[in-house]
């Protein structure tokens, strides 16, 4: 039900990311949580500090938005 709740949400507000499952690599980046919360408020998430997918030592940099 949650992942449902959570593609639903991303889908409405026009966000490409998406989750199949809790141990989805896509979550690596934290690209969908990030989509998520500005989904849920928008406006919340500054886009020019999120990095764009890349080496694992990327990815963890947007863990710390």
């Amino acid at each position: 039900d949650i992942i449902q709740w959570v593609n639903k949400k991303l889908e409405e507000s026009g966000k490409s990311s998406r989750i199949k499952s809790f141990q989805d690599p896509n979550i690596a980046d934290a690209r969908p949580v990030i989509d998520l919360i500005d989904a849920i408020k928008p406006g919340t998430i500054n886009y020019e500090l999120v990095h764009p997918h890349g080496s694992p030592d990327v990815k963890k940099l947007n863990f710390y938005l």
